[in-house]
């Protein structure tokens, strides 16, 4: 139909395919625009199922500025990955022989796909690991910047068991997102 519409162009046969990817790339780029990005919400169905417990776990981690990060980052190659398959196989199109463009062609989106799944297990792991350290890190700096005196200890209403406390809450959650990602 699309290839009617432009002419009957049999290379335009050649990238239907890629429309879909390319539209997908697109639409990663425009919901940077909204609140949340694509890849949250397809981050979230694949770490929380139907579970409404960990859904809205999920949901909360968004507070957190490293984790609004790194799905924009996510979103962002995702988008470049699609539109760029797409631009790549309409040059193949319009440069190769059309038997290579067949033998090929099938082999760009599925290893462009792999690739780029397999890059943001790594990166949402490794994320997850560097904010899961930075509360320890926080405390380390806390304890070698200041030596607690039984004034500053009162002041702060408990010991270090409060900092432990309120570094804790947020690793575990960022771990939830680790693990399910």
């Amino acid at each position: 139909m699309v290839a009617v519409l432009i002419g009957g162009d049999p290379r335009i046969l050649l990238i239907r395919e890629s429309f879909l990817t390319g539209a997908l790339g697109v639409a990663c780029f425009l919901s940077l625009l909204f609140p949340r990005p694509l890849m949250f919400y397809f981050g979230r169905y694949f770490a929380t199922g139907n579970n409404p417990a960990r859904r809205e776990q999920y949901n909360g981690l968004w507070q957190y500025p490293s984790f609004r990060s790194v799905n924009r980052i996510i979103t962002i190659v995702w988008g470049v990955a699609y539109v760029g398959e797409f631009i790549l196989r309409a040059i193949m199109a319009y440069t190769l022989p059309i038997p290579v463009v067949l033998a090929v062609s099938p082999f760009l989106l599925g290893g462009i796909t792999i690739v780029t799944i397999a890059w943001t297990i790594a990166y949402a792991r490794r994320s997850a690991q560097r904010g899961a350290e930075m509360p320890r890190k926080a405390m380390q700096v806390r304890s070698t910047q200041e030596q607690p005196t039984e004034e500053t200890e009162r002041e702060r209403g408990s010991s270090a068991t409060s900092m432990i406390e309120a570094t804790e809450e947020p690793r575990s959650r960022c771990n939830c997102w680790t693990v399910s990602v």
